[in-house]
């Protein structure tokens, strides 16, 4: 059995499209706890999707943890309605300091209802 704590905040609203985040994760299974520390730097394309989405978006940072320190990079387009395609780069994760590649294609969806005062 174990537990998992994830926050991750906006810390600054930089100019323009640009956001600094600061993150925290800290687990423990089987008695062993890890925990890491991230600092990233956040670049939204200023070009938008009918649903209001970035058609693509950058980060850059840097973590600190139980299982040492690295790099933390990605960039994500959302070019293709419904569609996400990530190239990220973590030098360092929650449980491994090996560094790892990932290509991620996912499903996008806006759950959001539009309702307005007319609206029965």
């Amino acid at each position: 059995m174990g537990l998992q704590l994830n926050y991750d905040s906006g810390i600054f609203n930089l100019p323009g499209n640009e956001y600094l985040n600061l993150g925290y994760e800290t687990s423990n299974y089987s008695n062993k706890a890890n925990d890491l520390l991230t600092l990233k730097w956040k670049y939204q394309s200023p070009y938008r999707q009918s649903d209001k989405r970035s058609i693509w978006d950058f980060d850059l940072g840097y973590g600190i943890g139980s299982q040492g320190s690295g790099f933390l990079a990605s960039v994500a387009t959302f070019f293709i309605p419904g569609l996400s395609l990530r190239l990220r780069y973590d030098g360092v994760s929650l449980t491994s300091d090996s560094a790892s590649y990932r290509i991620e294609l996912g499903s996008v969806a806006n759950f959001s209802p539009k309702i307005s005062p007319g609206d029965k």
